[in-house]
Formats: C-alpha cells, sequence, structure tokens
C-alpha cells in the first residue's frame, strides 16, 4: 500500500478496535455486582492469554469453565448467564485481537502461517517443532524433579485427603473451589 493509505488503515484499526473497548468498558459503567465483574476480569485475562499463547490461552479456561460445567452439574451457570459469554467473546476480541489484525495486515499470509500451521496445528499434532519430546513420560519425569523431595508424599497425601473428605462434611462452596483447582491442574497438565 502508499505510505499514505497503510497510515490510514493503521488509524482506522486504532479507531475500530477503540470503539471496541468503550462500549465494553461502557456496559459495565453500572455493574456491582461481584460475580459480573470477576467474570469480565476472566475474560480479560483469556484475551491476555490469547495474545501471548495463541489459542491455547482461551482454549484451556474454555475446556477447564466446560469440564467443570459437567463434573459439577451447574448447567444453571450457562443458562442463567451468569458466566456472560457473548460479552466474554467480545471482551477476547477487542482486547486480544489488535494485535493479531496487526500482525496480518503487516506480514500477511507469512504470520497465519506461522501462527496458526507451525505453531499450533504442528506442534499439538508432531509434538517435536520446538525440541520438546512430547511424550508423557518426559513430562512426568520433569514433575517428579520439580516436586522431589515432595513427589514420594503426593500419593499418601492425595489418598489421604480423599479419606478425610469422605469422612467429614465439608461445605459445598470448598469442594466447588477444590474440584476447579484439580481442573485446572489436570487441563494445564495434560495440555
Amino acid at each position: 500500500w502508499p505510505k499514505g493509505s497503510a497510515h490510514f488503515m493503521r488509524s482506522a484499526q486504532g479507531v475500530y478496535w477503540l470503539l471496541g473497548l468503550i462500549a465494553l468498558v461502557w456496559s459495565l459503567r453500572r455493574e456491582r455486582r461481584v460475580q459480573a465483574l470477576l467474570m469480565q476480569g476472566f475474560y480479560i485475562f483469556c484475551a491476555l492469554a490469547f495474545m501471548g499463547k495463541g489459542i491455547p490461552g482461551f482454549a484451556l479456561p474454555g475446556l477447564v469453565a466446560l469440564f467443570y460445567l459437567v463434573v459439577s452439574r451447574r448447567w444453571d451457570m450457562l443458562t442463567g448467564g451468569q458466566l456472560r459469554v457473548g460479552w466474554g467473546m467480545l471482551t477476547v476480541l477487542v482486547v486480544g485481537m489488535p494485535w493479531y489484525v496487526a500482525m496480518y495486515m503487516r506480514h500477511g499470509h507469512n504470520f497465519t502461517d506461522r501462527l496458526l500451521i507451525h505453531d499450533h496445528l504442528d506442534r499439538l499434532t508432531a509434538g517435536d517443532v520446538h525440541g520438546d519430546h512430547g511424550a508423557i513420560g518426559y513430562f512426568m519425569g520433569q514433575m517428579g524433579y520439580g516436586m522431589f523431595p515432595w513427589i514420594a508424599l503426593v500419593p499418601a497425601a492425595a489418598g489421604l485427603w480423599f479419606w478425610y473428605q469422605r469422612e467429614r462434611d465439608v461445605p459445598d462452596a470448598r469442594r466447588q473451589v477444590l474440584l476447579l483447582y484439580t481442573l485446572w491442574f489436570a487441563g494445564a497438565f495434560t495440555l
């Protein structure tokens, strides 16, 4: 593009994304419910993770949230609008997409080929794109080294914890938080 039109395109993109951000903030101006504001914070962090890690940045939190809904059977959170999925998608787009659009405008298909094909699909399917071994044994070994000497206590602690939880009356909120932490650990480690 000629130099003047490239400057115009960058300025137009800036105005476009700024209008989206203003609409997002404007929609939250009178929100007083803590849960709704925390959900908005969750989506902002998903958008920032999307900028930093690509698709796994929002896919991992989304999968953990889905697994939580399945395991806890709390579909009312989704059907009742507590998760604010529409606003979440808008937040991820407005906060996370400007960088991707700008990079595509500057580098074209080379950027998307590198990002989507090499860094996402090849890494997921081949596993040895960036020198990592890809096998689960490698990661289990690394976790063992990283948790030494406490790794020997993990199986016993997990067994005692499950027995202890079954024997006593634990508040539901505490169980829900523990379930969410467990799903986050399992999802992040599996990924």
